[in-house]
């Protein structure tokens, strides 16, 4: 049986040969030289997809040095491309992944698909950002997160990532990998959480609008996740779980980033104010965001083996 996280963990491992958000040309390509036994020209892939010639060109060139495709003499004087044996079983991932998760809409490989490379794209994305929520919720601090968190880390638009979210949280979704909560102020605990061994006074907020929390599928599927093994004992990694929420490395890169310009920019400013009388402590002090600064990127690099 091919589970949603044997899917989950397909996809990111072909998302390293294809970024799915960015190379969707190549994808593309991949889908047309499967229905051609003879192969495709340049100008024949181009007619195609509707694309400029160069810009297929480098797109070829691209998935030749990652071993997808292979050029071939068709019989006569011209060349045409073919995928190569590596091709062939990322080919045959894809279309298991997309079988597996959207059930009878697309036909065996053997024949032509119903749906267009375009829309066979969206699918693929859809479920890679569907990873992206499970990531996030799953190493968040309280095993909920917020609809703004699971965005950013989704990469996408609040509305547009409740949309993906109710794919896999409604009540006739066949997979449940999430419960919404709602609640108009949800209140939490004071809690005193260490921070580079100092225990630190977190105050956490109460959130607006829903939460979402994984149901038991989506601790089940997390739990398989090369993502939650590889990090689940890394104590870097824990500490910025602490402070920024989540673990997700896009949504603490931006939590991050977000930190240290609102600290630096109070911290020069007080300094700025407190130069002319006390210019020493003016100066520790931008010695002391300067420290900080370094210490918490080093704290990232080290976290994500950067």
């Amino acid at each position: 049986m091919f589970g949603y996280s044997d899917v989950i963990e397909v996809l990111r491992r072909l998302d390293q040969e294809i970024d799915f958000a960015r190379g969707s040309l190549q994808l593309s390509i991949v889908l047309e030289l499967s229905r051609s036994s003879e192969g495709l020209t340049v100008k024949e892939l181009s007619k195609r997809l509707n694309e400029r010639s160069k810009a297929v060109a480098d797109a070829l060139r691209k998935m030749m040095l990652k071993d997808l495709v292979t050029k071939v003499r068709n019989g006569g004087s011209y060349e045409v491309y073919v995928l190569s044996e590596r091709g062939r079983r990322f080919y045959e991932d894809l279309h298991r992944v997309v079988i597996g998760g959207s059930g009878s809409r697309y036909v065996d490989s053997s024949r032509r698909y119903n749906v267009s490379p375009h829309e066979f794209s969206i699918e693929l994305m859809k479920k890679d950002y569907i990873v992206d929520a499970v990531i996030a919720i799953a190493t968040s601090r309280r095993g909920a997160l917020s609809l703004k968190d699971i965005a950013e880390a989704m990469g996408l638009s609040p509305q547009r990532a409740q949309a993906y979210l109710e794919i896999y949280s409604s009540r006739d979704s066949p997979i449940k990998l999430f419960k919404k909560i709602d609640a108009e102020l949800i209140k939490l605990e004071q809690k005193r959480v260490p921070v580079f061994g100092l225990p630190i006074l977190r105050i956490w907020k109460g959130s607006k609008g829903p939460l979402y929390r994984l149901t038991e599928d989506g601790l089940s599927t997390s739990y398989r996740l090369t993502f939650y093994t590889k990090y689940k004992n890394s104590r870097t990694a824990k500490i910025l779980q602490k402070i920024f929420g989540s673990l997700h490395p896009r949504l603490v890169a931006k939590k991050l980033f977000r930190t240290i310009t609102t600290i630096d920019i109070a911290i020069t400013t007080l300094s700025l104010a407190i130069s002319a009388s006390l210019p020493i402590i003016a100066l520790l002090l931008l010695l002391t965001s300067m420290i900080f600064t370094v210490a918490m990127l080093i704290a990232y690099i080290t976290a994500y083996n950067l």
